[in-house]
């Protein structure tokens, strides 16, 4: 029965190309000449027929994601903005999809196509939630994937986002800096860990590193991290770093109320590029890791497992980008 290869090779593309083209990519830029060489392709070598057993066969996928990941907006933008992606994607395709808390998968009764895991888990949790679903395609997005021999990964360069962030302190001349970060996954690696990425980095590019700060995530916990540390009565850094914009938000927050500019006193810069930052006073300067376009992605990744068969995996790695405010002078 002919494949993807065999319609790659009487076209003369690639087989990621082909997939994404019989499939309607919208996001494929393709010249319509292509297009139209694919699908003849595809028709000259017989693929038609097993391409719509696939699609006929293809049901539902689950998106596994924590107890929290949807209690608020503001705490969780990151992961509403790559929600949106991913149903963008599937109803793009036309495919089924359920949102299933971490807590409920023990309720998972319904067989799935496939499954997506969103958010930073630890390894016995990946474990756990592999092992639930019942599914031998299976998509990982997180700062750290435990088995990329066993699923696709799709992510975004954290080394290149606190590269970013540190560059641009650098850059405005700041000489000394505070890092507050959130809880990270156990046993990440340190090209993965956002705290250990931000110390080296920062040594390298001349600034001084004074203290770092952690604790849990959310704007709650960033404003409350910020009081007690200034509380302590210290000396302000140059500026304030943070591991995510809620957490910043949160110390813009405490800031605010006890009088401290921003930007005239300190600076403020973080990571994730969340909506809620553009409309703070001031906005927030931040790395957008393009949170939208990271889910879209892992949708497509999904799909492309099941339609081609594939017993490879992947890794999607996104390119992190400034977006320069009002916090940072």
């Amino acid at each position: 029965m002919a494949t993807l290869e065999d319609v790659a090779s009487a076209a003369g593309v690639a087989v990621t190309t082909v997939s994404r083209a019989l499939r309607n990519d919208a996001t494929l830029k393709i010249t319509p000449e292509t297009r139209k060489r694919i699908f003849s392709a595809a028709e000259q070598v017989g693929y038609e027929q097993k391409r719509q057993k696939t699609l006929q066969a293809r049901k539902n996928i689950v998106i596994v994601h924590k107890d929290t990941h949807f209690d608020n907006q503001m705490d969780n933008a990151y992961y509403f903005s790559m929600r949106t992606g991913q149903e963008n994607a599937c109803m793009e395709r036309g495919i089924s999809y359920r949102y299933v808390p971490q807590s409920m998968l023990r309720h998972q009764a319904e067989v799935c196509d496939g499954a997506v895991i969103m958010g930073n888990f630890s390894r016995e949790e990946v474990d756990s939630i592999a092992k639930a679903v019942k599914t031998p395609h299976l998509v990982f997005t997180g700062l750290m994937n435990f088995y990329p021999e066993r699923m696709d990964w799709i992510t975004y360069d954290v080394y290149g986002a606190v590269e970013l962030m540190v560059r641009c302190l650098a850059d405005q001349g700041v000489g000394t800096v505070v890092y507050f970060g959130g809880d990270e996954t156990p046993d990440i690696l340190p090209r993965y860990s956002k705290r250990q990425v931000f110390s080296s980095l920062a040594g390298e590019s001349g600034l001084v590193c004074r203290e770092s700060v952690y604790g849990a995530h959310g704007t709650e916990n960033g404003c409350r991290m910020m009081l007690e540390w200034l509380d302590k009565g210290e000396k302000l850094p140059d500026a304030f770093a943070a591991s995510n914009d809620p957490i910043a938000i949160g110390m813009l927050k405490a800031l605010a109320q006890r009088g401290i500019r921003v930007p005239e006193d300190v600076s403020v810069i973080s990571i994730n590029g969340d909506s809620p930052g553009e409309f703070m006073n001031p906005p927030l300067t931040t790395v957008d890791v393009l949170t939208k376009q990271l889910g879209a992605e892992t949708i497509y990744a999904l799909l492309d497992q099941m339609e081609t068969g594939r017993t490879y995996y992947k890794k999607v790695e996104f390119a992190p980008r400034l977006l320069k405010r009002g916090s940072v002078k």
